[in-house]
């Protein structure tokens, strides 16, 4: 009697086993005879850079291993896009339009590229005197920042996401000494910030922030058609090249223009919408997570990285400003800054925009005072 009970609990145990693998398979059939989901994504972005390539990677890596390989986003870095006929896009903000224009599903980029076009987004990529990467957070998810910017980017059916911060930048890398403001004029130089380029160039200085992304920095340099140039932090600059060109021996340790920048991931919203629920949500969660890691990531090897220039590239100066040409930055900037909101003062969501910028950096630096 036993052991007829055992030969039953075998047989039941087989069928439950079979059913099992045959269920298995079917979903596995169903799910490999599927065609994956193959997204775009360029950025402006050098290729090698370690950390922002990385991040960028680490999303596509995550949003594939979580989709059973059904989502694939291939990468362009250096302005490309896909079936390019080997030339970038001709100015950064041209990567917007892009994404705008479902060329591409998604991009890489620092709102503030789109300045000329679009005056407000540097209320979303970086302001001189404007908000650190933590206070920026806090006004995009416990203010209205968020839901200004999706508001901002609504006629351009783009879905806006905040994706990794630099933190405070350095000044630059100069030729000559900066000894006092006039220094300044002539003088050729390469600067990200749009706000900051109005200051420069308000002292003389010639300066061009759109058309140059930092594949063409090193060559320029190099070629002596710069006398002058700030990227990031010494971690880009050195990658980039920057600390290794002949002549360019004074670097500044100064975030007069930029104290922090916020990188954005830029989403088509009808390639958006068109992804499964499930998709949405993990590619939505990867672009926080990844984007979220790259402040502290960036922070420590930007100081391993000036503490080995100091030590091994011994003709290179390490300094911040004079107490006179500081000043002098940081004045004019706030008077640029209130030119370019007067320009602008007709522009309402401009205004609705700037006024709760406003009020949440004012807030933040009463606390940080």
């Amino acid at each position: 009697m036993r052991h007829l009970k055992w030969v039953r609990f075998a047989q039941i145990s087989a069928a439950t086993l079979g059913l099992g693998l045959l269920i298995g398979f079917v979903f596995y059939t169903f799910y490999a005879s599927q065609k994956p989901t193959i997204w775009s994504l360029s950025t402006p972005w050098d290729g090698e850079s370690s950390y922002r390539s990385k991040l960028i990677e680490d999303i596509a890596k995550d949003v594939l291993q979580k989709t059973n390989k059904q989502f694939v986003i291939q990468i362009y870095h250096n302005g490309y896009l896909p079936n390019s006929t080997g030339k970038a896009v001709e100015k950064l903000s041209d990567l917007f339009m892009a994404v705008a224009k479902g060329t591409i599903q998604m991009a890489h980029y620092s709102p503030y590229y789109s300045f000329k076009e679009r005056p407000a987004d540097v209320f979303f990529g970086s302001m001189p005197g404007g908000m650190k990467h933590e206070e920026m957070d806090d006004w995009l998810r416990k203010g209205d920042g968020q839901e200004l910017w999706e508001k901002f980017y609504e006629p351009y059916h783009i879905l806006p996401f905040s994706c990794g911060h630099t933190g405070e930048q350095m000044g630059g890398w100069f030729k000559k000494e900066i000894k006092k403001i006039t220094d300044f004029d002539s003088l050729r130089f390469r600067i990200g910030s749009p706000i900051g380029a109005l200051v420069l160039k308000s002292f003389g200085a010639i300066v061009d922030t759109q058309k140059m992304g930092e594949w063409q920095i090193v060559r320029k340099m190099a070629k002596n058609e710069l006398d002058g140039a700030e990227f990031i932090g010494a971690c880009d600059d050195y990658e980039l090249g920057m600390a290794g060109i002949r002549g360019f021996n004074y670097y500044y340790r100064s975030d007069w223009h930029e104290p922090n920048t916020m990188n954005a991931m830029l989403i088509n919203q009808a390639a958006f919408e068109k992804l499964p629920k499930d998709f949405q949500d993990k590619l939505v969660t990867a672009i926080a997570k990844f984007g979220g890691e790259m402040f502290g990531n960036l922070k420590s090897q930007n100081e391993k990285q000036e503490k080995f220039i100091i030590q091994n590239i011994k003709e290179v100066q390490i300094m911040p400003f004079p107490d006179e040409v500081e000043r002098a930055l940081q004045q004019r900037a706030v008077e640029t800054v209130n030119a370019f909101v007067d320009r602008n003062r007709r522009d309402t969501l401009f205004m609705v925009i700037y006024r709760s910028y406003k009020k949440h950096c004012s807030s933040c630096k009463e606390w940080r005072d």
